[in-house]
């Protein structure tokens, strides 16, 4: 949860909508971290990362993803003023899934080198090849093992720990890329483009996704309303991709004109959109 546009009430609001999302938590029975919290000179929260673990969490937070807009009179202010907080989600199992997948190479990216084991040990130690060094091409990294007095063994160890090398190499490029690209949607991020409307004014909460309005802000932020809205949210997505899924059946069947084999092809997209519009249903 990151500030955006006003100053210190966007950094107010961002606290108050953490408090938001951790009464929804406590609601849903999820677990949950503050992991890291960014202050400004003022000693306010500017950047809040909260870690949060349980069944379907991302289909729950996915759609809070966005700009939060607040309506207010500050308290050093007799004048309206509009702010806003972006809330940004990361599915922190998909991005691991992503770098295992990277992690998984082939014999082709590697480049394994032997040689003798250097240091004290007796006879043997300068005579048999021990020492085991493996160099992961794309990306450069390597590492050396000649822990034990077995080739089969120090390569073991060096694959573990080239692999965990890679994993945090790997780890640190797609958290910079994430937040590199959530640092361009904050420059880019104005009042008009967001997805819930908070107005104090009117004690009201709009949401702009499904076109709902809701009484009562201190009651939202305790978590159960909140509930409510994203269970409506899910069906508004979900309603979106059966209309989608029926627009695409119809435009098939449309266009069923053409050779034997077309109409063959375009059937069994048919057969398979119908699958899965009854799995939406």
């Amino acid at each position: 949860i990151t500030a955006g546009v006003g100053g210190f009430e966007a950094k107010m609001f961002s606290k108050e909508l953490f408090h938001m999302y951790e009464n929804f938590c406590r609601v849903r029975n999820y677990d949950y971290e503050m992991k890291e919290v960014i202050n400004d000179e003022a000693k306010e929260n500017k950047n809040i990362v909260l870690y949060i673990r349980g069944n379907n969490i991302y289909e729950d937070f996915y759609q809070e993803n966005g700009i939060h807009r607040v309506q207010r009179v500050p308290i050093n202010s007799n004048k309206v003023q509009t702010s806003t907080s972006i809330v940004f989600i990361c599915d922190e199992k998909k991005q691991k899934d992503n770098i295992m997948k990277k992690i998984n190479f082939s014999k082709q990216d590697l480049l394994i080198q032997t040689k003798r084991s250097g240091g004290a040990g007796g006879q043997s130690v300068n005579k048999n090849e021990t020492c085991v060094k493996i160099l992961h091409k794309p990306t450069n990294i390597f590492v050396e093992v000649q822990k034990t007095s077995s080739q089969i063994h120090n390569k073991n160890l060096a694959m573990q720990l080239l692999k965990d090398k890679l994993y945090n190499f790997y780890y640190e490029l797609e958290k910079n890329n994430f937040l590199k690209e959530k640092k361009n949607q904050k420059q880019s991020a104005d009042r008009s483009h967001k997805i819930r409307t908070y107005n104090f004014l009117h004690d009201v909460i709009i949401d702009h996704i499904t076109n709902t309005q809701y009484s009562g802000i201190q009651n939202f932020f305790k978590g159960h309303m909140l509930i409510q809205l994203i269970n409506k949210k899910k069906q508004v997505f979900y309603q979106n991709i059966i209309d989608q899924t029926l627009q695409y059946i119809f435009s098939l069947m449309d266009s069923q004109k053409g050779p034997l084999d077309t109409l063959s092809q375009k059937n069994n997209k048919i057969y398979k959109y119908i699958y899965i519009f009854f799995l939406c249903r």
